[in-house]
């Protein structure tokens, strides 16, 4: 119906209910090809070829032992360093109660002295060690700080550990389908290699083309359905969503880039409403409603 020898005559029948194109069924989006975020030698696959998977699912895992004992590392200094943010503190308070007490001394001191109780000396003693207690409070006060300051960094580069380590994860981006899983255990991976093609998830598309000859017919809303090709069943149905403004070469199955092809083709896109029984790239039939 809709294809003829190159160079003919071809006389359009007047009463056309239908339009037959070749279609290929594609993902909602291009199929996406996943870059591997770090290097390294593949500890397991998780995903195989033709794996439905959720955001975030787990496809490959690198080798993460010295990632594991970095943050290890970080842990185990973590807690050295609360430690010595906790007795930092406990200088702090038992500064202050020295502190407090002295000072209670020096002022019955002074009281005494106003009476001959107490000699001047004492007095001066006291506010000695009052000055000196005083210097020592504010030194540990600083230290106290700077142990903390020094524990958020470790947090801060335990965070970054964790991430690092994390990387070494290779996950899902969205929801979709694995096309191909280049990877096997025990092979290497380099930074921003390509490692997997994904389809992401959602209503499928065809691309179908449509002989020239019947190019004007097509138009976005018309009815269709989806057959295999060879076979009757109908196998999805759907909508054109959008058509091409011009004609092309055929392309979708063109095997040369040379092909001698006079007839020119226009370009329409199906949004598939039922696709469970269809494969990505299939060749199918499209049976456009008139």
């Amino acid at each position: 119906m809709n294809g003829a020898p190159a160079g003919t005559n071809v006389t359009r029948p007047s009463s056309v209910t239908e339009v037959i194109g070749i279609g290929r069924v594609e993902p909602p989006d291009d199929v996406v090809p996943l870059a591997a975020p770090v290097g390294g030698i593949v500890a397991s696959v998780v995903r195989r070829d033709g794996d439905s998977v959720h955001a975030g699912d787990v496809l490959i895992t690198l080798n993460d032992a010295t990632e594991k004992l970095a943050v290890a590392q970080i842990t185990q200094r973590i807690a050295t360093q609360t430690t010595q943010v906790k007795l930092d503190e406990a200088n702090v308070t038992e500064t202050e109660a020295r502190l407090a007490n002295k000072r209670r001394y020096a002022a019955t001191t002074a009281e005494l002295e106003k009476t001959g109780s107490a000699t001047r000396q004492n007095l001066d003693d006291a506010e000695t060690e009052i000055r000196t207690l005083e210097a020592t409070l504010s030194r540990y006060r600083a230290a106290v700080g700077v142990s903390k300051e020094r524990l958020k960094e470790l947090h801060a580069e335990r965070i970054s550990a964790l991430h690092d380590q994390d990387l070494r994860t290779f996950r899902a981006p969205t929801d979709g389908v694995v096309l191909d899983m280049a990877l096997q255990v025990g092979t290497s991976v380099t930074q921003y290699q390509t490692y997997a093609q994904f389809a992401p998830r959602g209503e499928h598309l065809v691309r179908c083309e449509v002989d020239e000859l019947f190019a004007d017919r097509v138009t976005v809303g018309q009815y269709v359905e989806i057959r295999l090709i060879g076979n009757q069943d109908v196998v999805a149905k759907g909508v054109i969503s959008s058509v091409s403004p011009y004609l092309r070469k055929k392309s979708l199955f063109s095997e040369k880039s040379n092909d001698q092809e006079d007839r020119r083709v226009r370009e329409a896109v199906i949004r598939v409403n039922t696709a469970a029984t269809l494969l990505i790239n299939a060749k199918v039939e499209c049976f456009i409603k008139l």
